[in-house]
């Protein structure tokens, strides 16, 4: 057991020892600007308005005529509740569709971002003396 506190107390110090520099990490700042502002920006407020334009358009209107013709017209209460079910795998359909087209672009223009946000990280660094940036430094074989 004494052993095993001793290397623990040793971990513990070379870990402490390391430098406790904060690295600049550019997608650690678009992330939080992704979390923090447009998912509540953007995505939320699109979500509620296609939620409320499938239930006004498709589920609603759809229930009102179920229940129009139950309740005055005489159609069976199986007609009814088939046509409600209708009403909501319509307006639920439509809700997929947009929202598939919507995560769709959102996701092509965050990965612009992203990958704009790295470009210019590496454009800032110096990568002049590293062998694997620079194809004219390597030599090849000459047959």
């Amino acid at each position: 057991m004494n052993k095993s506190i001793e290397n623990y107390n040793y971990l513990k110090g070379k870990i402490s020892s390391v430098d406790a520099e904060v690295i600049d990490n550019p997608l650690l700042k678009l992330k939080n600007k992704v979390i923090n502002k447009r998912i509540a920006e953007e995505i939320q407020p699109f979500v509620y308005r296609a939620l409320a334009t499938a239930f006004l358009y498709y589920q609603l209107p759809i229930s009102l005529i179920s229940f129009c013709g139950y309740q005055y017209f005489g159609y069976g209460a199986n007609e009814c509740i088939a046509l409600t079910t209708l009403g909501l795998v319509l307006g639920f359909n439509q809700v997929s569709k947009i929202w598939t087209n919507f995560t769709e672009k959102w996701l092509n223009d965050l990965f612009e971002e992203i990958r704009i946000c790295l470009g210019k990280s590496a454009s800032k660094k110096d990568y002049s003396n590293n062998p694997i940036f620079n194809w004219t430094k390597i030599s090849r074989p000459h047959f």
